[in-house]
């Protein structure tokens, strides 16, 4: 992974975490887990109903950035 993509992990991993800080509800953060979990897995992100987010949102990262967010909040894929 690129030190960008690193970063991001870090900022997503601090936000996650801190989930409630950062204007989430207990319903967004599951739904942010699920398509995390399907991303980390390859998919498109659409398992949570909310649409392709990974062509929306993270076009060019690969499956190895949404593994390691889950890695270090401990998210099986």
């Amino acid at each position: 992974m690129t030190e960008e993509m690193i970063n991001a992990v870090e900022r997503r991993v601090y936000a996650y975490t801190n989930y409630r800080e950062v204007g989430m509800t207990d319903m967004m953060l599951r739904e942010v887990r699920a398509q995390y979990v399907d991303m980390a897995r390859g998919g498109d992100g659409s398992s949570a109903g909310n649409g392709e987010i990974r062509n929306t949102y993270y076009k060019d990262m690969p499956d190895e950035f949404f593994q390691a967010v889950c890695d270090r909040l401990e998210w099986s894929y």
